[in-house]
């Protein structure tokens, strides 16, 4: 027995030995197919076998730990900003540099300053991503295959740095760079230097949205106002005593560099006025010049990093001027200036392909040009593995082959001194648009898990339906009959008609004429509500009466002053206290909203589109801070149905609410700089009233921008804003907000002077000289049954008039949209089905009659769309 024991355990061993034997040669085996490289033709190949990011083992990609281990900048190129499968082969070989070759920053193309702002203001990884999604270029940010590069760069941000090397204008720049100029300088808000930066707001406002100048820019003065900034920020960085502040302080100095050398490029050779075929590789040698400085200003800054550079190859290669084109015989190219300066420390990676399609986010999908006979593309295409990589000093061959890595244009010339390695792919696949969008996954501290845990309790109560599904029911039905009831309203003492008194019953408002008359339908078992400024309200409960008058007594005005002076109220203190409950005020779990959306516009009164449609939104947790944006707001159009649809023609595109879904953003409150306490100062507020609204009594107060950018109107171009708030006394909640917004005419008519009619795609919006152009919005949030507010109503209306330069006639434009609230989902997990492809665009989507045939919409205010 014994001896049989002992044999079986000496199989044992041997057969485990075996195995181990056989998996170590494998091992070895494999692990030699993938470091040695290829032999065809006399071209030296290393396979790569997949682009999927945090793919292991990564032995495959060693070569390229070889080939760049003496450089310190990395350019990772890629063809056209659309080829989905490149981002992913791009991202894991970002991942393999910074975890197996010491590379620990990125810069992408993508804006200088914003990369920076976001990365630097970021508190947590939340904000931090979002940081990412506004300052990354939304061609990517937006790309399904780049959501593993934001993963990536979230996960590992202590230890791989994000940066932005563009120096082209974005959101960070428009919103934020006056007003870190002033806290840093410490400027006035008024007098001379207020109406410096007055300016400069202006310039960047029009540098961010038409790649150019406004009509009124005037080099000298612009020159000197950028020289004054710099001059004092270098004054501040003399006496900084942190790094991190003098670092700051020569980002900003940089910064307006950028700026001063983009708005001559932008005032000299006006880029955005040419078009494919009048532009020039050339014309864009003063933004790769600024390029190549701003990394050059990284290296300086950080003398320690390793830097990758996400981008176009086109900038990052080096002499173009050496291919037989002409027209590259005079761009210098960021790539070009690098490697002049740097040498052998600039590794620079080029991308080709030799079939597939693409496309980015914006467009529809292209197919490659077939391989010429003869080219490296035709050469490799039968390779096993869809990509590989070659080194240009290995393979002296490639300068006898025509390659397409330019934009996919084949030519001929010395490759081997425009790259140092190039990335082979047999077949490139298109960029998609996500659907869903890489998100922190939700983590609370213990005070927060504590505050949502009494929210969830406060919730639970009250409880309608098992799923935590609140519906915003209609006023009841059954047993009642419908009946319209007519009225006056006058005053008390005068017997005076009382003029846009508001008419509530139940979830229908409408107003009173000129002579104080008014018709609205009412159940005969609705309370009628009528109140007016100045007025106290009057409610009666309806019974059979078809026709009523109503005499409203004049309110004296005692209790106004009792309020203000017992608390000594002013409006920046209702304001405040406002601000400070809205955490309290509105739900900020994650949660979905569905609305009914109904949108219509007209010229001439003459109806051009109607229709409407049912959109979801859902809505992050944490949606409430002021540094989250409603970006992160994500939704989907659930059916659409057209009472007339817009002519797709030349002027289309000029009817904002015609083409993509809207909503109304629950996160816009914390997004506007009305509601953010640092802003304030930029408005003038007005006490008008404490009334009652809509049966609740509330603090009425006026307001008007004194700063006109985009980032305090949430309009471009604008030469007036101006409103009404209403904020509810017993909780401080925001139950309305009203804003007008009239556009400055002068800017938009020198674009039209500038673009119509020579410019493509600026023609079809700037054809017309304007007279006037108003936009308003009513937005209006009601608490419901789980104690918190949400946007219960919404209303925009555009209007303009002018003259068509095509016809010369004269036009009056309209265009509104009304947003209904019909159900809020509270479960905090869920989110809507993910959005299919490019169902965002009203026109794509199929209508289905018989969702609209069952269909009963929630109407929360029964107003004309005119």
């Amino acid at each position: 027995m014994p001896i049989k024991l002992q044999y079986i355990d000496n199989e044992i061993i041997a057969t485990k030995v075996f195995y181990f034997l056989l998996f170590f040669w494998l091992s070895i085996s494999t692990l030699h197919a993938q470091t040695v490289a290829i032999e065809k033709n006399n071209i030296k190949l290393y396979p790569i076998l997949t682009d999927a990011p945090g793919s292991t083992p990564d032995t495959d990609l060693e070569p390229l730990k070889q080939a760049v281990k003496n450089a310190r900048i990395v350019l990772l190129g890629e063809p056209t900003h659309s080829e989905g499968n490149i981002f992913q082969l791009n991202t894991r070989i970002v991942e393999y540099l910074h975890k197996k070759c010491g590379f620990d920053m990125i810069a992408f193309e993508s804006g200088f300053y914003d990369l920076h702002y976001a990365t630097t203001h970021a508190s947590d990884k939340a904000v931090y991503l979002e940081g990412l999604q506004k300052g990354i270029y939304p061609i990517w940010v937006q790309s399904a295959e780049f959501q593993p590069m934001l993963r990536f760069l979230t996960e590992n941000r202590d230890h791989l740095q994000v940066c932005g090397f563009d120096p082209q204008v974005d959101q960070f720049t428009v919103e934020f760079l006056r007003e870190e100029l002033e806290s840093v300088l410490g400027l006035s808000e008024s007098g001379l230097e207020a109406s410096r930066l007055d300016y400069l707001d202006q310039v960047l406002e029009t540098m961010s949205q038409q790649f150019t100048v406004p009509e009124e820019y005037n080099s000298s003065m612009f020159n000197k106002l950028i020289s004054h900034y710099i001059s004092l920020l270098e004054k501040v960085g003399d006496k900084s005593n942190t790094k991190s502040n003098r670092l700051n302080i020569d980002f900003l100095i940089q910064t307006l560099t950028n700026l001063h050398y983009l708005a001559e490029d932008y005032h000299k050779n006006d880029p955005s006025h040419k078009t494919s075929q009048s532009f020039h590789a050339s014309d864009s040698n003063p933004r790769d010049r600024m390029m190549a400085e701003n990394i050059e200003f990284l290296l300086k800054k950080y003398p320690n990093k390793k830097i990758i550079c996400w981008g176009a190859f086109p900038h990052f290669a080096n002499r173009v001027d050496l291919l037989a084109d002409k027209e590259l015989a005079d761009y210098l190219p960021m790539g070009k200036l690098l490697k002049s300066h740097y040498k052998d420390q600039v590794f620079t990676m080029g991308v080709t392909a030799a079939a597939g399609q693409r496309a980015s986010v914006y467009e529809s999908v292209t197919q490659l040009p077939h391989s010429l006979p003869g080219s490296l593309e035709a050469e490799l295409s039968q390779q096993k593995t869809n990509y590989s990589f070659l080194l240009c000093q290995e393979n002296p061959v490639l300068d006898t082959f025509i390659l397409s890595a330019l934009e996919y244009i084949p030519l001929k010339g010395r490759w081997t001194q425009v790259f140092d390695g190039l990335l082979f792919a047999t077949t490139i696949t298109p960029s998609t648009i996500t659907s869903q969008p890489y998100q922190v996954e939700e983590s609370s501290t213990i005070a927060d898990v504590s505050n949502r845990e009494k929210a969830i309790k406060k919730v639970d109560s009250l409880i309608l339906e098992q799923k935590r599904i609140y519906r915003i029911f209609k006023p009841t039905v059954s047993h009642t009959t419908k009946v319209f009831l007519s009225g006056q309203v006058k005053d008390s003492q005068t017997h005076q008609p009382v003029i846009k008194a508001t008419i509530h019953i139940g979830a229908f408002v409408t107003q009173t004429d000129n002579q104080g008359k008014f018709r609205i339908e009412v159940s005969q078992k609705d309370t009628l509500v009528i109140t007016c400024i100045g007025y106290n309200p009057h409610r009666q409960l309806i019974h059979s009466v078809i026709s009523i008058t109503v005499e409203l007594v004049p309110k004296i005005e005692q209790l106004n002053q009792v309020i203000v002076k017992a608390d000594r109220l002013t409006p920046i203190s209702i304001l405040t206290s406002a601000i400070d409950r809205l955490e309290q005020n509105y739900r900020n779990d994650s949660f979905i909203a569905t609305y009914y959306m109904q949108a219509k516009g007209s010229i001439n009164k003459d109806t051009v589109f109607d229709i409407d449609y049912v959109n979801q939104v859902w809505i992050p947790l944490d949606y409430l801070r002021k540094d989250l944006s409603a970006r992160n707001e994500q939704k989907q159009l659930r059916a659409v149905r057209w009472q007339k649809k817009l002519p797709i023609k030349e002027d289309s595109m000029y009817y904002t609410f015609a083409h993509t879904n809207y909503q109304p953003y629950q996160s816009g409150l914390k997004q506007m700089k009305l509601f953010q306490k640092k802003a304030l100062s930029k408005f003038v507020f007005q006490w008008v009233n404490s009334d009652t609204f809509e049966t609740d009594s509330v603090f009425i107060l006026d307001f008007q921008a004194k700063r006109l950018s985009y980032s305090y109107t949430q309009n471009f171009y604008a030469a007036d804003f101006k409103g009404r708030i209403y904020i509810r006394i017993d909780d401080y909640a925001i139950v309305q907000l009203e804003s007008a917004c009239q556009t400055d005419t002068n800017t938009i008519n020198g674009f039209s002077r500038k673009y119509y009619p020579s410019t493509k795609g600026y023609k079809e919006v700037f054809y017309a000289f304007l007279e006037e152009r108003y936009r308003t919005c009513l937005l209006s949030f009601k608490k419901q049954v789980d104690g918190y507010y949400y946007i219960n109503y919404r209303k925009d209306l555009i209007q303009e008039k002018g003259i068509d330069r095509r016809s010369g006639q004269t036009f009056s434009r309209w265009e509104t949209l009304q947003a209904h609230l019909q159900s809020i989902i509270t479960t905090q997990t869920a989110q809507p089905a993910p959005l299919p492809g490019k169902d965002i665009y009203l026109h794509e989507v199929r209508y289905e009659q018989g969702f609209w045939k069952k269909y009963q919409p929630i109407i929360q205010r029964k107003q004309p769309l005119e």
